[in-house]
């Protein structure tokens, strides 16, 4: 099943890291839908992006469990496009995620991934990670 999330992922941390990493979990291919840096302005205010939608999506397409990036406008021109099955939002959007109801509309499943803190990186992954550049 196509996984779809989308975001502006400017300053990109662990908090998104996570979320995505669930978001692919879901599904067998993920599609991130990376807002245009005219839409974060608007939202976001005149400051933002920190970082121009190309390389937002560079960082994007470095994670190995990101299989496509796409440029995000408006929730029924990126359904059309991508035509996934399910739709990841953070948690902090639960409860005020505008567009729920276009996709639910389109038969598209809305889920939320679990809340995270830094906690989820645990001491035996941060082991294997460091085991992976020793000597």
């Amino acid at each position: 099943m196509k996984v779809l999330a989308t975001g502006a992922f400017d300053g990109l941390h662990h908090a998104h890291i996570w979320h995505l990493e669930w978001a692919a979990r879901q599904g067998s291919r993920l599609v991130v839908a990376l807002t245009v840096d005219e839409i974060v302005s608007r939202d976001k205010g005149p400051d933002r992006p920190f970082n121009k939608w190309n390389e937002r999506a560079y960082c994007l397409r470095a994670l190995r469990f990101v299989d496509a990036v796409v440029p995000h406008w408006a929730a029924m021109e990126t359904i059309l496009r991508v035509r996934p099955q399910i739709c990841v939002r953070g948690s902090v959007y639960e409860g005020r995620f505008p567009d729920q109801s276009i996709y639910e509309k389109e038969g598209i499943q809305v889920l939320f991934s679990p809340p995270t803190t830094s906690s989820h990186i645990h001491a035996t992954e941060m082991k294997l990670i460091g085991d992976e550049y020793s000597d």
